[in-house]
Formats: C-alpha cells, sequence, structure tokens
C-alpha cells in the first residue's frame, strides 16, 4: 500500500499543478474533496458498510479533519500555485520530521535506532534536493511559508488520527473527513473563488481535475488512512517520503521541470531510509503469518 500510494501522490502533484493553471485552489479542493469524500461513502456503502460515524467519534472527528483536509490542503494548494511543483513536493514532505517528534511525545512510540537513523537518511534525502533549488525558493517566501505550514497540518492531524479509539471503518473516516474539511473550503469558495471558471476550462484542465478527484482525492486518502492504521506514524510517515522522488521525475516528464544529479543521490538516501525503517517490521509481520 506504501509503494502504490508513493507512486499515485507522486503523480498528482504536477497534475495538480495543471489544474491550478485554470482553476483556484479554493475551487480545486472543494470540488475534489466534496466529491472524494461522496465517493468513499458510495463505496463503503457498497461495501456494506453503515455510512457514518459512531456519535462518540465526531469529537475527534472535526479536528482530525480540519488539519488533515482542510489546513493541509488550502494551503498545498496556494504553495503550489507559487512554487514549481517538485519543490513544491520536497517541502511538504518534511511532514515525517514533525510526525516522528508528535508521535514519540504524544503517542508515547518507541524511538529507537532504526527509526532515528531512517529519519536522518530520509532528510538527508529531502535536504539534497531542496539545496540546489533554494535560491529559486527565496523568490517565493509565501509560497515555501504555506508548504511549511501544510506539512506542520498534516503531521498534526496524523497524529490526532491515531490517537483516536476509532471503531467506525477507515473508509467511513476518509469520507467524513473529506467532508466535514471541504466545509469551510466551499465557504471560501463561495465567497472568494471562481466556481464559474469549471464551464469555461480547458480539455487538458479538465481531464487533470478529474484526475485529482479520483487519485489523490479518493483513492490516496483511503490508502493513507489504513497505512496509519497498520503502522506506527513514525514509520509510515517516513514510508512515504518516497513520494517527493516520483513527484521530482514526474514534474520533470510531465511539466519539463529539470532533473540532476541531486535527484539520484536523493533516490538512494530516501530508499535506505525506507529499506531501515520498514524491513524490520515487514519481517516479523512475515514470520508472524
Amino acid at each position: 500500500m506504501l509503494a502504490l500510494l508513493a507512486l499515485m501522490w507522486g503523480l498528482s502533484w504536477p497534475i495538480t499543478k495543471i489544474a491550478l493553471s485554470q482553476i483556484d485552489p479554493w475551487t480545486l479542493r472543494a470540488v475534489g474533496l466534496n466529491l472524494g469524500g461522496i465517493g468513499l461513502l458510495i463505496v463503503a456503502h457498497l461495501q456494506s458498510y453503515r455510512p457514518f460515524v459512531e456519535r462518540d467519534e465526531v469529537k475527534y472527528l472535526l479536528p482530525v479533519a480540519l488539519f488533515n483536509v482542510t489546513l493541509w490542503s488550502i494551503s498545498a494548494a496556494y504553495g503550489l500555485s507559487q512554487v514549481a511543483s517538485g519543490r513544491a513536493i520536497l517541502i511538504a514532505y518534511t511532514m515525517p520530521i514533525w510526525s516522528s517528534v508528535l508521535s514519540v511525545v504524544v503517542l508515547h512510540e518507541p524511538f529507537g535506532l532504526r527509526r532515528l537513523l531512517g529519519l536522518v537518511l530520509a532528510v538527508a534525502g529531502l535536504a539534497t534536493l531542496v539545496t540546489p533549488a533554494w535560491k529559486n525558493l527565496e523568490d517565493a517566501p509565501v509560497g515555501v511559508a504555506l508548504l511549511v505550514f501544510a506539512s506542520l497540518c498534516w503531521a498534526i492531524g496524523t497524529v490526532a488520527y491515531k490517537a483516536a479509539p476509532w471503531r467506525s471503518p477507515a473508509i467511513v473516516l476518509a469520507g467524513w473527513q473529506l467532508i466535514l474539511g471541504a466545509v469551510p473550503i466551499t465557504i471560501g469558495m463561495m465567497a472568494i473563488g471562481d466556481p464559474a471558471v469549471l464551464a469555461t476550462m480547458s480539455l487538458r484542465t479538465a481531464a487533470a481535475l478529474a484526475f485529482v478527484m479520483i487519485v489523490p482525492m479518493f483513492l490516496c486518502y483511503y490508502i493513507w488512512f489504513k497505512v496509519v492504521e497498520l503502522l506506527p506514524v513514525g514509520i509510515s510517515s517516513i514510508g512515504v517520503t518516497a513520494v517527493p522522488i516520483i513527484g521530482v521525475l514526474a514534474g520533470a516528464l510531465i511539466l519539463q521541470e529539470r532533473v540532476g544529479p541531486a535527484e539520484g543521490i536523493a533516490l538512494i538516501l530516501i530508499a535506505s531510509a525506507l529499506w531501515v525503517v520498514l524491513a524490520k517490521p515487514l519481517h516479523h509481520k512475515k514470520l508472524s503469518s
């Protein structure tokens, strides 16, 4: 699931950048989140799940939706509109740094040598990619700040999700997170967005919007929360550090953004980080099965 998640999330960043060329962030996120959430609940119903969360889970769901969906989605979209997709994804995926620390403090997850080494390798990989481009990033300080803020919100939301005593299925929780998180964004779309552009957008933008609704807003959200259920937050967070590599390469292929030797070095470092933190847990699961 982590491999599939990395592939889909990585591809989604340059494609989202295409959608943002004509659609404002409020409209893009409102449409994607609402349709993605409704789609998840329809699939849950077809799988014979009750498409509603338990009443006592609402108090946990609201703050998780705020950080994981509302603040993350709109901050990342505005940041992406100002920064090249390949560089934007690198900043957004500093999330493992924040979540690894928060998971130890809030969830009391063990922070052993393997996780420390994996985190160091992952951060080194991200730094290898960000450092050469820092001069360009200085030209968009607001975009960089928004992406860092989005990353921190994602980490807080993920740790809060892991801490809550859920009983509802992951697909139902993911659907309601998208719908509840979309409420303030939908209000923002009506107030300052431009939903009328949906009637005049190009075929290329419409295809990008369809991809955004189906892949990151539908499939990726469900898979991510399922992964968080199965693995500790620190490990699942480091596990998605493969996303920036795919995002940078996808940005080069789709948007002709520059790729150099730094990407190769970062790939080795991040692949090493994934092996360090995931090899042992997967090995134990294989033995126990």
